[in-house]
């Protein structure tokens, strides 16, 4: 029997070693950490769990053929308890606040009555949104909806070159100026939020009630019930490959490990400048690389506290006015909070996260604070951290007294985990420029060698890491 090595326990290593289980192969997955699930995880702080991960997932819809690629995994079936909120997100100014609510007519309706001069974009985004909920109905796997949307849906092409910041503008109104550049970068291509909706406001994008912990749990046990092995605290730093032929990797530890065929399911930019240096990285890849406008990598500065009461006044995803506050190279006045009160917990309180937007010019102010002073790192990581959190104190005064922090984390955390490329774990943007090409999985100068990464497609997020991994077998 032939054996497959994979190189990194993700959902796109777990997914491409129960692709090969199926198909026949021995496999055996190497993983640097003592646990599975890379960014698609959490961890627990004074006993409170911290979700890294699961905002939405698309494929709970149980018609769609993404929702039968989560069950054939292990990840969810019929009987998994998923949630979904009343509103995909909302934005607050001063005053007032609106909501890309799961009822489109209550949307349309909300906004109307917020700003009637907006009538003719409001009814054009609302019409599109239903357009891309039958496109993402129809199309086979996310990352399909891209291509599928242009077929049919003439607005597909109104939006696609437009970024939110461009789509913004043409609003009147300054809170749905703000709603249309508070989630997502304002960078981004404006067909990639009306993607986003639509599949959330379609029953698609629900969230696994469990958490992201518990998500990879369900995937790993279907893996190691196939017969697959897996080893923690198990770093790959070598690559032997004479004769274009990759024979065996060599972890920390020194141990040598043979294999016929070796996937490598991390970070493709790491693979290629540090296990495969003498190899050239596919051109495609390099040139989305350096055309930084085109394709910009986004991070985030994030932290996690503990609200005393369920009751509190975030209900979901929450975008709030705060003071102008500089965090990594990156000055805002927005600020989104997260609720997670749908995980399962014995206790009333819940866990709130903040999430703001980082660079790549912030990922090198956190390296290199990192690398220069750990202590110095540690304090500033707090010291922003209470400082925001005094900052949602002030936009929700009924928090004074209730909430404490439990833990910060910046774009340099993806990288000393798990060797991620500017601390991205989304891979690059999808602007209004971005191609919709992606990079092949297999390394050209090798035979039997394959990259699966975030960086291999349009974008990054758990189905297409599920589906790459999935299919990876078919390419041997």
């Amino acid at each position: 029997m032939k054996k497959i090595i994979i190189v990194g326990a993700g959902i796109t290593g777990l997914s491409a070693g129960i692709g090969a289980l199926e198909a026949g192969y021995d496999v055996a997955i190497y993983e640097k950490n003592q646990t599975a699930g890379g960014c698609c995880g959490g961890w627990y702080r004074d006993g409170y769990y911290i979700d890294n991960c699961m905002h939405w997932l698309t494929g709970t819809n149980q018609t769609t053929k993404m929702f039968k690629l989560w069950k054939k995994i292990g990840a969810i079936d019929e009987t998994s308890n998923l949630y979904q909120g009343k509103y995909f997100y909302k934005s607050h100014d001063e005053s007032t606040s609106i909501a890309l609510y799961t009822d489109l007519e209550q949307t349309k309706r909300e906004m109307l009555e917020l700003s009637p001069t907006d009538s003719p974009e409001i009814q054009r985004f609302i019409s599109t949104v239903k357009h891309l909920i039958i496109a993402n109905q129809q199309a086979p796997f996310i990352q399909h909806t891209y291509h599928t949307t242009a077929g049919y849906v003439k607005a597909y092409w109104h939006y696609r070159h437009l970024s939110l910041a461009d789509l913004a503008k043409r609003f009147q109104h300054p809170l749905l100026q703000k709603l249309f550049t508070d989630y997502l970068p304002s960078y981004y291509s404006s067909i990639a939020l009306l993607l986003t909706y639509a599949a959330f406001a379609s029953g698609n994008g629900k969230i696994y009630q469990e958490g992201s912990l518990a998500f990879t749990q369900n995937i790993l046990h279907h893996y190691l019930q196939l017969g697959g092995k897996i080893f923690y605290n198990s770093e790959v730093v070598k690559v032997n490959h004479p004769q274009k032929t990759i024979d065996s990797v060599e972890l920390a530890t020194g141990e040598v490990i043979p294999g016929n065929y070796f996937f490598f399911a991390c970070d493709a930019i790491y693979v290629y400048q540090h296990l495969l240096p003498d190899i050239k990285m596919p051109h495609r890849l390099m040139q989305k690389l350096s055309e930084k406008e085109k394709y910009p990598i986004p991070s985030a500065f994030q932290a996690a506290y503990v609200v005393d009461t369920k009751e509190g006044p975030v209900q979901d995803t929450e975008i709030i006015a705060i003071s102008p506050q500089k965090i990594g190279e990156i000055i805002t006045n927005r600020l989104c909070v997260k609720s997670y009160h749908y995980l399962p917990s014995t206790k009333d309180e819940v866990v709130y996260q903040l999430m703001v937007p980082q660079d790549e010019a912030s990922y090198v102010y956190w390296k290199a604070l990192q690398e220069k002073n750990p202590k110095l790192y540690q304090q500033e990581k707090e010291k922003l951290a209470t400082e925001l959190m005094k900052q949602m104190i002030q936009f929700f005064p009924q928090l004074k007294g209730h909430i404490k922090l439990l833990d910060s984390w910046t774009p340099y955390t993806y990288t000393s985990y798990f060797h991620a490329h500017f601390g991205s774990f989304m891979g690059f943007s999808f602007t209004q420029q971005s191609s919709l090409q992606g990079v092949h999985s297999r390394i050209k100068q090798i035979q039997n060698g394959y990259v699966l990464s975030i960086w291999n497609n349009i974008t990054g997020g758990l189905p297409i890491a599920c589906r790459m991994g999935y299919d990876a077998t078919k390419e041997i």
